[in-house]
Parts: structure tokens; sequence; C-alpha cells
């Protein structure tokens, strides 16, 4: 069987799988059941600047199917048996060098989503399309994804935006709520539904790929620029990936690292031109994993990405926080080989390149000074006294917010000039007038979505 006969012998094998379905109906085999599903129903849901309320119940739904174990008799007893199902299984397994139990696995699960849409009624418009995702997954082809992740730390003033096409972020709605359920046991009636993690925002995503870790990288950097537009904890909470695919399923991914939205922030449309400029110019700079880097990946920049993310996400105390956020700094300010005066190196050099960007040098230098000292008693063991507790929250705040610019900053840089030449340039801006020009001239010209 070549490979262009293959769509017209699943086309002929699908035909006549639908002509046995529909005689089986017709002759009175086909068993019928009632399946009982439960929908959760809103009587009130409010939006407050991110906060979710609602008053809810729930709405039993009886539906009639075809019973389960006459399905599957019907795909063993009359599908499997039909003589061109076995050419059809041994003409791919040689055409895709593929074994043969694999393949007849995938054809009755084809046969499974066929018969069910032949038992409801296909158009031809229907079938083709079917065949054809069939033989894309046979070949390994891309295949479109439509992803629905559910995300914290952000929420929005208005219902949706459209950040450029193929992405969107919009509210929550009632609707993602009112999912049917079906109930599989008396004892439990009701199917738990875990409300309480309902987050502020969705992210809908258009991507096409062959594997789900492309999606997932492509989400974790979309995420990277949320967290980099503005100082704020956002997270994905779960993912739903629904792909255009006969043999890759979708279902639902949530997160194993917990994680916490101590920031949030709210998002206008006045946000989006510039949260877009964000998104294009950033997102190919970011590496592909920035939770958990690979060797070839733990560059300077990529580790200080690391560690602001682990100030803004990881549930820890002020402490902790503000002691990643200085490390990030670190990363970026300070030279592989540096031991002495650390904290006024650090001060130093973050304050002349926020100077480019309106912050006053003599505060991030006091503010990081403090910071440090906290940094230092924490990462050595010691208690932090009432005295380095004051005002510890806005500190961190500041902190982070340098952190955040900073890494946009060299993130935008990187590709132009290396870190330790970038770092000297700092150096020598603090002692000339014009390498102090000269710097500002860089950055301004390059870091326009900072």
């Amino acid at each position: 069987m070549t490979e262009k006969e293959i769509p017209s012998k699943l086309w002929l094998l699908s035909k006549e799988v639908i002509d046995k379905t529909t005689g089986y109906n017709d002759s009175g085999q086909l068993l019928k059941a009632s399946n009982l599903y439960i929908k959760p129903k809103f009587e009130r849901f409010d939006y407050k600047e991110g906060n979710i309320s609602w008053q809810m119940s729930h709405i039993p739904i009886v539906k009639e199917g075809w019973d389960l174990r006459n399905h599957l008799f019907f795909i063993e007893n009359v599908v499997k048996q039909v003589p061109s199902y076995h050419e059809v299984v041994l003409g791919i397994s040689k055409k895709y060098n593929i074994e043969e139990h694999q393949v007849d696995f995938w054809l009755e699960q084809f046969a499974r989503r066929l018969t069910r849409k032949a038992f409801e009624g296909i158009s031809e418009e229907a079938l083709i399309n079917d065949i054809a995702l069939l033989v894309a997954d046979l070949e390994n082809s891309p295949v479109e994804w439509e992803i629905k992740t559910w995300i914290d730390g952000i929420w929005l003033k208005d219902d949706g935006y459209q950040i450029y096409e193929g992405i969107k972020i919009r509210r929550t709605r009632p609707s993602d709520l009112e999912v049917e359920r079906m109930v599989f046991d008396l004892f439990y009636p009701t199917p738990r539904y875990d409300f309480m993690r309902t987050p502020p925002a969705i992210l809908e995503l258009t991507y096409r790929c062959r594997e789900q870790v492309e999606f997932q990288n492509e989400i974790e950097n979309i995420l990277n620029c949320l967290r980099l537009f503005k100082v704020g904890s956002v997270f994905a909470i779960r993912t739903e990936p629904h792909p255009k695919s006969i043999l890759r399923g979708g279902g639902i991914m949530s997160s194993s690292q917990r994680f916490a939205s101590t920031y949030k922030y709210p998002l206008s449309e006045q946000n989006i031109p510039e949260l877009r400029e964000l998104i294009e110019k950033i997102k190919p700079l970011l590496p592909q994993k920035s939770l958990s880097l690979a060797l070839e990946e733990a560059t300077p920049v990529n580790i200080a990405l690391q560690r602001y993310n682990d100030a803004l996400l990881k549930p820890e105390g002020i402490e902790s926080r503000i002691t990643s956020a200085i490390t990030c700094l670190e990363a970026l300010y300070l030279g592989r080989e540096e031991r002495a005066e650390l904290s006024r190196r650090l001060g130093q050099r973050a304050s002349v390149v926020l100077r480019f960007f309106d912050f006053t040098p003599l505060e991030v230098y006091n503010t990081l000074n403090r910071a440090y000292e906290i940094r230092s008693i924490f990462i050595h063991g010691s208690q932090i006294g009432a005295e380095e507790h004051k005002g510890a929250a806005e500190l961190a705040e500041k902190v982070l917010e340098y952190a955040r610019v900073s890494l946009l900053v060299f993130l935008r840089l990187k590709p132009l000039i290396d870190k330790e030449k970038f770092i000297n340039r700092i150096d020598n801006a603090l002692l000339d007038e014009n390498a102090y020009s000269k710097l500002g001239k860089l950055v301004k010209e390059n870091c326009s979505a900072c």
C-alpha cells in the first residue's frame, strides 16, 4: 500500500464501518444507555480586581448514548472482522515501519471515534477531516493545539485582550467552570470541582508543534514575559491542551510545584501595545526552560532569570525573597572572579544602569545596601532582627523592580555585548562623563521594551 493509497483505503474502510454501524442500529442490536451528568450552574458570578465570588448550584442532566460494553463488543466482533480493516493495518504497518499491534491499537481508537460519530450522525466533510488528521498523525506531522492555561498573579480591567494573533488573555468566566461531569458512583453523586483554585485570568493560545513539550516551553516563556512586564507572581495553575488530532491526547496538565501569588498586577487595554512589544522582543531571547536550566543554558542572564522567578513564585518568607532578588542582581552585575566589596559594586553598577530608566541612583544604592545586609544575615543562618524587618515587604518589592528592569536590559544587550565587557563599561561610566554618555546611548537605543 503506497502513501497515496492509505487515505483512499481509510475512506473505504470508514464508509464500510459507518454502514455496519447503521445496520447494527437498525437491526436493534445497538444498545443504548442513559448516563447521569452533573453540571454546575452559577446564579451569581462577581469579578472584582481579580477576586472572584459566586453563588452556585448543581443541575442533573441525563444523556442517552451507546452502551459501553455493547460498543466494545461491536468494535471487536463487527468492525475488526471487516476484511479491509486488517488490510489497512498491514498496509500502514509496512508503510511506516510500525509494529502491527501498535497500528491495530491506533486504528481501533479511530474506529471508536468514527462509530460514536456515526451513531450521532457524521457528514462526509467531517469524515474527510478525521481521515486527514489520522494520516497527519501517522506522518508525525506538526499538530495545531488549542490551549487554555489558567493563570494567577494578574487580573484584567476588561473582559479580555488580543495580545497578537494566536494569543489572547481574558477573564475567567462562568462558562469556563460550567462543565458537565459524568457521575460514576451512587456513593459520590456530585463530582469534585476545584473552585477554590480558580484563578482570575486565562491565557488562550493556538500553537502548532509535534510534541507537548514545545507548547509547554512557549507557555512558560509567555509567563516569563508577563513576569518581566511588571512585578507579578504570574504562574499557571493548570493547562488544558486540545489537539486537532486522532492519536494525540489532550487532558489537563497541573503543575506539581508550589507557587504563591504574592505579587499581582492589573492589565488594561492601554498596556497591550507595550506588552506586545515586550513579548516580540524578549521572548526569542529567553531560555527554553527557565525554571530548570540545562547545563548549556546556565548563562548569567538565565541564572538571574531563574532567581528572579524564585523570588516571585516560591512560597517563602520575605528574607528568602530578598535573598533571591539580590542573587538575581549579583548574577547580572558581579564578575565571575570578584570576591571583595560585592555590596558596594552591586549597588553602584545597578544605580548607573537604572538611572537611565528614571530611578534615583542614591535611592537604588541605599536600597540595595540594606537588602544586601538582610541577604547576608539570612544566608549565613542568623535570625533577622526586628529592625531589619521594618519595611521589608516594601524593600523586597523595590529590589524586585530593580531586578526586573535589569533583566530586561541584560536580555536585550545579550546578543550585542558580553557581560564582562558591559560591566567594564558601567565601571568606566562611574569615572568618565564621556563613557557614561556612550553607555546611555547603548542602553537607550536597544532597550525600548524595558
